[in-house]
């Protein structure tokens, strides 16, 4: 059963939104020439062809056991996998998804008191970006929930019963691990836990995290668990495109936000999660599309850019990383962008 967000939250995001995109009347979008599904698929198969007969993320998570290791490594892995079950139901592919999941479904935390909670806290545990105090990242549960939702939707959409039991197991814990994060959800926002550097105790969590979170909701609303998950996908967008703000740069406007909304434009690295759920959001019917086009270009425009090497935040400023290793991460993104989609196919 597939839910949507009713007609009348609908039309005041996209009141919202059409009112911010009047003020955009200089920067130009990109045309929506989206690279079709079968295409789509291809590249993402080929960019990920490394996970599918090693999961290398299990023997640095061995060395590592932190939860960021899961998210920031893992959760790609697993990604790149369901891309090769999605293209061809390739079985190989399926059993190694399984057996990275298996394990991140046995490390999902019961007895770990979170330093930060008072309380266990199902989930992945994490040490680090903590002052080395166990605490629950609603980031990662959001990145690692979404991979684990994702195969199980994939699993089902093809009937394939070989794998209907792990997808039944996979939902529930992606499920369990989205519900320990509603106590932290008030007032239109997940909220920090934490005192430190830009963060505040209570302050809403930076877009990114935010993002992951929603993109979870986005997984479980399509796999029909019973929830209001499609409600909180639109909560989501809604804080999210009420920080993004125009500017100038070079003379035209684009659009750019902050990683948490009191400081710099976001990095690269983040803006990827944040931009993969806005492209969500946008394919769900949830953003306008002269809304995402507007999204989409200056993001392109400021953070992709044409060189070798992305700009350091969605600003424009600074140096980031090579073009080549945002495609695995941001191909769902350059997906809308066909001729971004071609440097990829070059350079990826």
């Amino acid at each position: 059963m597939t839910r949507t967000i009713t007609a009348r939250t609908l039309a005041v995001l996209m009141a919202v939104s059409t009112a911010l995109t009047g003020c955009m009347s200089v920067m130009e979008s990109v045309p929506m020439d989206t690279v079709g599904e079968a295409e789509y698929l291809k590249l993402a198969a080929r960019l990920g062809a490394t996970a599918a007969s090693a999961p290398r993320c299990l023997n640095t998570y061995d060395a590592k056991p932190e939860a960021g290791v899961l998210a920031w490594s893992c959760s790609y892995a697993l990604d790149d996998l369901s891309d090769r079950y999605e293209l061809s139901g390739d079985k190989a592919s399926a059993d190694s998804f399984v057996q990275i999941a298996d394990r991140i479904v046995a490390d999902y935390n019961t007895t770990v008191v979170d330093a930060y909670r008072g309380r266990v806290v199902g989930g992945w545990v994490s040490t680090r970006y903590s002052q080395g105090k166990p605490h629950v990242w609603a980031v990662h549960t959001g990145m690692i929930g979404t991979s684990l939702v994702r195969f199980a939707n994939l699993v089902r959409k093809r009937g394939d019963a070989a794998y209907a039991e792990k997808a039944r197991l996979y939902t529930e814990t992606a499920a369990a691990a989205y519900r320990e994060m509603e106590p932290d959800w008030a007032d239109g926002s997940y909220r920090n836990y934490q005192t430190g550097g830009n963060r505040v105790k209570g302050s809403p969590l930076p877009a990114n995290m935010m993002a992951a979170m929603g993109r979870l909701a986005d997984g479980l609303d399509r796999s029909g668990t019973p929830g209001s998950y499609a409600a909180r996908v639109a909560q989501v967008w809604k804080r999210i495109n009420d920080s993004i703000q125009p500017r100038l740069s070079g003379g035209k406007q684009v659009l750019v936000w902050s990683y948490d909304y009191i400081s710099g434009p976001e990095d690269i690295s983040h803006a990827i999660l944040t931009m993969n759920f806005i492209t969500r959001g946008y394919e769900r019917g949830l953003v306008p599309q002269d809304r995402f086009r507007f999204i989409l270009a200056s993001f392109l425009h400021e953070g992709v850019g044409k060189g070798t090497t992305t700009a350091g935040h969605v600003s424009g400023d600074g140096e980031g990383i090579d073009f080549k290793n945002t495609c695995r991460r941001a191909l769902p993104i350059y997906r809308h962008s066909a001729p971004t989609f071609r440097r990829c196919e070059k350079e990826g």
